[in-house]
């Protein structure tokens, strides 16, 4: 009942809505009401992904958080659980739900959220699927037009935030740790 109130507001307020969810009865609950993104949602359940398609909600699946953490437990289970993980994700993307590249801000190192993108191909997810996880569905499960900026092209009245690769990521998927340009809000950085 709280969670539609949420849903609810937010959407009065035309404000985007994220649903920090572990396991899968939170992950439909979410869902189920209508939030706009299900971060994390890790432990395998077909019956969440059904939700999520079901409710076109993005799921964005912090990939990197989960391979910082179970690497530094270590264990012997650690490699079998990244693995569940990332199937999780990969039959998520074979569901057709539309993913986004995102992570907690500080659980890993700034800097360091090309590792999303890596962990999201080594799941198996084609190259291009990702890098759009990466932009336009991040800015979709942000809100999309209701986030005040407009983003993905390069036009008069569009945010202004490029970046330019050493390399062709499609053909190189390490070209994305080496950023020779980044433009943001239309003023040059690097």
């Amino acid at each position: 009942m709280e969670m539609n109130e949420m849903v609810a507001e937010a959407k009065r307020r035309r404000a985007p809505i994220a649903a920090h969810a572990q396991d899968p009865e939170a992950v439909i609950m979410a869902a189920k009401a209508g939030v706009t993104s299900v971060e994390h949602g890790s432990m395998p359940s077909e019956e969440a992904l059904q939700a999520m398609k079901e409710n076109s909600t993005i799921f964005v699946p912090t990939l990197s958080v989960f391979d910082s953490e179970i690497r530094r437990g270590g264990g012997k289970d650690s490699e079998r659980t990244l693995g569940a993980i990332l199937d999780h994700t990969k039959a998520a993307y074979d569901k057709g739900i539309k993913l986004a590249c995102g992570g907690d801000t500080g659980a890993i190192a700034h800097g360091e959220n090309a590792r999303e993108i890596e962990l999201m191909v080594e799941a198996g997810i084609p190259i291009s699927d990702v890098l759009q996880a990466a932009t336009l569905h991040g800015w979709e499960s942000c809100g999309g037009d209701l986030c005040g900026r407009r983003f993905g092209l390069v036009e008069e009245g569009w945010a202004a935030d490029l970046i330019a690769l050493d390399d062709n990521p499609t053909e190189n998927i390490g070209a994305i740790r080496k950023v020779k340009f980044v433009m943001k809000d239309g003023k040059v950085y690097k």
